[in-house]
């Protein structure tokens, strides 16, 4: 494979440098480092820019393109190293990922190594900047998706660019970057979520690559020293002022993010090798830092994870210096032993390469496979943390997006469930934690589940809005649909104490109105809350003795049953003076409360958790709450 080379210029490895080490301190919260997720958006310039002078050297040398050289290049650069990161963070998530996020973690690295991962990420609700997302290790490879998107179709764009379009080409490119600034601001105000993950709102970025290189070969800039000297070094500046200055909460990507990327093109185009932006990018500890800046991205985010997972965050010992010199070694190492040899065709054969290449990914396919088959293999710990760190409301799917929280296309709304009868599950989180367990149930009947579930104490209240989000137009919708199915049944959650007298007022009205048209409605009554994380209250345990569930089988968390008596006690009243034929009831507490431990509501047995958290049902708990469901309707 003979591959085309460019120039070698240091003061891009040194631009990086800067990139991955503002990503890293931005993970690991360095207080100046509110904007460092930008790096990512500097790697994106500098990949667009180095990729196209790749393929406009080759058609200029040769005159033709290989695209299976093209993709083999791409494949030995990118997936080597993170194989080797996989598989060595595979023992370690082994160790300390419970069930249900072992599945989830699983299938990150899946879509990782299949370069969808931004998807998989953006379909699971994953928040790139939210306080919990830094518990997924493998977040990071959101960017390798978009950037190997990109890889595989700009290709075939770029040649035909070149070919029917060379002298107004650059112009062209200019016109697919504003368009596309302009919609990825748009989406970053609409849709700021998926705004983040995908290539149609990031494309620009890497496009903002090409363009330097159609301006150096096209339209070469001769400016006179000084100009070059200012002109670099104002980005540099801007640069520096957006990972300073940004913030989490910032919209991006969005027209602001011009900033860093603008300072960018203007660092490639203008650092010529006499300028002092040159010379400083050109810093042999930067050059090195760049160098190894994959390595370095790919093993950041794990390491700082695990130590989160692992509940090492008030183990001075694992402070960030010290995370930083583990970062560094593997980086180091993944750099000399993976990555440089893996890149050397003469040392390892495409024939050799992709041989091991597919004995990984199958092995790998196969052994995910067999852990969601096993439901995460919870026997690697005590039974009773099988249901740690689930997120039941969030494991009903429908078309691959969650079914909690929709403002539209409500689960089980499409026209194939038009035959069956309906029951609609209504309330919020807590309610929603039993939607999964329904589904199951109801497959044996001729019921289909709609899921209207909306969190922070959202109940069926038509006429009240409590947030942004549980508005009243999302009460109307949840009207218009159940009133789309007359005489359907209706289970509406009140898990908790009414936010106000209007709450209420018009959740009784609400209630009324149902029976009134003639609907059956089962009313689940609140739910017991505990003071701390439950999950987080038991990793603790676990992680300080591995044998503490076995040493210790009668241990058990509880609340006084009269502590629960008195907060919901209002709540109570207000239901039970409801009285009509068509209502049933289902009392949660009464599965835990005075029933194990005199005068106590109690959260766990030795076999299982009853609550994920502080007050969302486990699986197990939502179980013996569909049976009672079921039990009341005569649907079991």
């Amino acid at each position: 494979m003979n591959s085309i080379k460019i120039s070698y210029n240091p003061a891009i490895d040194g631009l990086r440098a800067i990139a991955v080490l503002s990503v890293i301190f931005f993970h690991l919260k360095i207080d100046f480092f509110r904007g460092g997720y930008l790096g990512v958006d500097i790697f994106f310039v500098i990949s667009g820019y180095l990729i196209s002078s790749l393929i406009y050297k080759e058609l200029e040398t040769k005159k033709t393109f290989s695209f299976t050289q093209f993709y083999e290049r791409r494949a030995r650069r990118i997936l080597p190293a993170l194989l080797f990161v996989i598989i060595f963070c595979l023992p370690i998530a082994w160790f300390y990922i419970f069930p249900y996020y072992f599945k989830d973690y699983l299938l990150s690295l899946l879509t990782s190594i299949f370069f969808s991962s931004n998807f998989y990420f953006y379909l699971t609700r994953v928040v790139y900047a939210a306080e919990d997302s830094i518990l997924k290790p493998f977040l990071h490879t959101w960017s390798l998706g978009i950037e190997e998107q990109f890889y595989i179709f700009f290709p075939i764009f770029f040649i035909f660019l070149l070919k029917f379009f060379k002298k107004s080409s650059m112009w062209l490119v200019l016109i697919i970057i504003v368009l596309n600034i302009l919609f990825s601001d748009w989406m970053s105000k609409n849709y700021f979520q998926i705004n983040h993950y995908m290539i149609l709102t990031r494309g620009w970025e890497l496009m903002a690559g090409v363009l330097i290189c159609l301006i150096q070969k096209r339209h070469n800039l001769n400016l006179n020293p000084s100009s070059n000297n200012s002109l670099s070094f104002l980005g540099l500046i801007l640069i520096f002022f957006s990972i300073f200055f940004f913030k989490e909460t910032t919209r991006h990507p969005s027209i602001i993010t011009i900033i860093p990327i603008l300072g960018s093109m203007f660092v490639i185009l203008f650092a010529k090798d006499y300028t002092m932006t040159n010379k400083i990018l050109s810093l042999k500890p930067l050059v090195w830092i760049g160098l190894i800046s994959y390595s370095l991205y790919l093993w950041h985010h794990p390491i700082i994870a695990f130590k989160l997972i692992s509940h090492q965050e008030n183990n001075y010992f694992f402070n960030n210096y010290f995370l930083i010199i583990i970062i560094f070694s593997l980086s180091i190492f993944s750099y000399f032993f993976i990555e440089k040899p893996f890149r050397n065709n003469q040392l390892i054969s495409k024939k050799l390469f992709f041989l091991i290449l597919a004995f990984l990914v199958i092995s790998l396919t196969s052994f995910v496979s067999f852990a969601f088959y096993k439901e995460g293999l919870p026997t690697r710990f005590p039974k009773i943390l099988k249901y740690i760190d689930e997120r039941p409301y969030d494991i009903s799917k429908e078309d691959f997006k969650i079914c909690f929280q929709r403002k539209k296309n409500f689960c089980g709304t499409s026209s194939i469930n038009d035959r069956k009868d309906s029951i609609f599950l209504v309330g919020d989180s807590q309610v929603a934690s039993l939607s999964h367990i329904l589904e199951e149930k109801l497959k044996k009947t001729n019921y289909n589940l709609i899921n209207l579930t909306f969190g922070n104490s959202c109940y069926y209240s038509v006429g009240y809005g409590s947030d942004s989000f549980c508005t009243q137009d999302a009460q109307q919708k949840r009207r218009i649909e159940i009133y789309k199915k007359p005489n359907s049944i209706v289970i509406l959650g009140y898990t908790s104490s009414f936010m106000s007298d209007k709450q209420k007022k018009f959740s009784l009205l609400s209630i009324k109105d149902l029976l009134d048209k003639n609907y059956k409605v089962v009313l689940i009554y609140p739910y017991m809350t505990y003071k701390d994380d439950i999950s987080d209250v038991l990793k603790k345990e676990y992680f300080n003795n591995r044998n503490f569930f076995t040493e210790n089988s009668d241990f058990t968390l509880s609340n006084e049953f009269s502590i629960f008596n008195k907060n919901y006690l209002e709540t109570f009243n207000a239901l039970d003076n409801i009285q009509n034929k068509n209502l049933f009831r289902v009392y949660q507490h009464k599965l835990f409360c005075d029933n194990y431990i005199k005068d106590k509501c109690v959260f766990n047995n030795k076999h299982n958790i009853f609550t994920v958290d502080r007050s969302h049902p486990s699986s197990h708990t939502g179980n013996l709450i569909v049976e009672k469901i079921l039990e009341k309707l005569e649907l079991n």
